[in-house]
Order: structure tokens, then sequence, then C-alpha cells
């Protein structure tokens, strides 16, 4: 019927709601639940529902220190000092161009019996 009702008492409703009509409910590669329904015009799978409707606030959605903005569709992108991880998938991150090791001189800490 397009009512959903879990365990946890979390509960939704597929914008076609209705009888007889075939879904399935997906975890996507971009960490989205969606609940796709088939359209007996087409015989393609419809989102007719699905758990973030912006895709930039899919956590993780482009990566470890990457950005996704909306231009307008959702895209990702690096801050500056960073670059693509791969530029053909934009989902894997940004990696630092510049050096990230940190040096510091050894201090101590009055107390700590570490040092």
């Amino acid at each position: 019927m397009g009512r959903f009702l879990s365990s946890d008492l979390l509960h939704f409703n597929a914008s076609d709601l209705g009888y007889g009509i075939k879904r399935r409910l997906t975890m996507d590669y971009d960490g989205n639940l969606r609940v796709y329904s088939l359209s007996d015009s087409t015989g393609l799978w419809d989102i007719t529902w699905q758990a973030l409707a912006q895709p930039c606030n899919v956590k993780g959605a482009c990566g470890r220190n990457a950005i996704c903005v909306y231009a307008p569709e959702p895209m990702c992108t690096c801050p500056p000092g960073f670059e693509a991880n791969n530029q053909s998938n934009w989902n894997a991150g940004c990696k630092a161009t510049f050096n990230q090791t940190l040096k510091f001189p050894t201090s101590e800490i009055p107390g700590d019996p570490s040092c």
C-alpha cells in the first residue's frame, strides 16, 4: 500500500500511496534510504520516497575533506589547498596538496609523570 512502519516506530508513506504497486526499499550507494515504485507505463523504477530529500544532507556524500554544494544540482568540490582523490569519482573525497606533518619542539607538561 505504500505505508511503512518499522520496529523502532519510524513511519512514512510513499508518494504514490495505494494498493497493487510493486515497491522496493533500498539503501543506495550514497547512503540515502529510498523507496522505489515500479511504473506500469514505463517499466522503470521511480523514487517515491527518500529519507533525506537534500542529497548534500547525506553524511559523507562527498567523502573525506570534500564539500557538497548545490550549483544548482548537487556536486562535490574540494576546499582551497585540497584536490580530488579521483577526478572520475568525486565521492572519493579530497586530499591535501600541502605537507600535513606538523613539527613542534618537545614540551614538558608540569605534573605529567610521562615527561
